[in-house]
């Protein structure tokens, strides 16, 4: 039994060297193993510190060697994401006072815009809101004053404009430098 986990260890980690980035899924079905033989496989792989697990809202995503940029991660589960960067800063500069209320499925419906077509991911619409809502939280760390739950388990966030301009201003730098 061993050795085939070991074999199949080995395969997992061949197949995230090339793919770079996957989730439990994708390697299950490339491997034809369950999802759960992948997920097992996958944490061992991550105790021996051969891997990086990134947890995008109730994903979580593997990578072979540290993603350069959280978008990376994003765009394997939802490539609508890869745009959240432009949609959030369209937001952020539409604002005219000193704060904004922004929800995930502001940014959604910002990139459906952008692009003029209907963002999906693999489980679903609840699935891109909550990987939507995670990527808010990572991209607007300290520029979030409060956050507030609605009855309808929706989340806004009532961001500080200023200091969200200074964070997309930065990371706006370090992309082109």
């Amino acid at each position: 039994m061993w050795r085939r986990v070991a074999a199949r260890r080995e395969e997992a980690l061949a197949l995230l060297r090339q793919l770079r980035c996957a989730t439990a899924g994708v390697l299950a079905r490339r491997l034809a193993i369950s999802h759960m033989q992948a997920y097992y496989i996958l944490n061992l792989l991550e105790k021996e510190e051969k891997i990086v697990r990134y947890r995008t809202g109730r994903t979580h995503v593997w990578c072979a060697s540290p993603a350069e940029e959280t978008s990376e991660v994003y765009a394997i589960i939802s490539p609508c994401l890869k745009y959240a960067d432009r949609a959030l800063e369209k937001l952020i500069n539409g604002a005219r006072g000193m704060i904004v209320v922004i929800a995930p499925g502001d940014i959604i419906k910002e990139i459906e815009r952008l692009l003029r077509i209907r963002c999906s991911a693999p489980l679903g619409r609840p699935h891109l809101m909550a990987t939507a809502r995670a990527w808010l939280e990572t991209h607007l760390d300290g520029a979030i004053i409060e956050r507030k739950k609605k009855v309808t388990k929706q989340v806004q966030y009532i961001v500080d404009v200023r200091k969200a301009r200074e964070k997309l201003a930065v990371a706006d730098h370090a992309a082109q430098a």
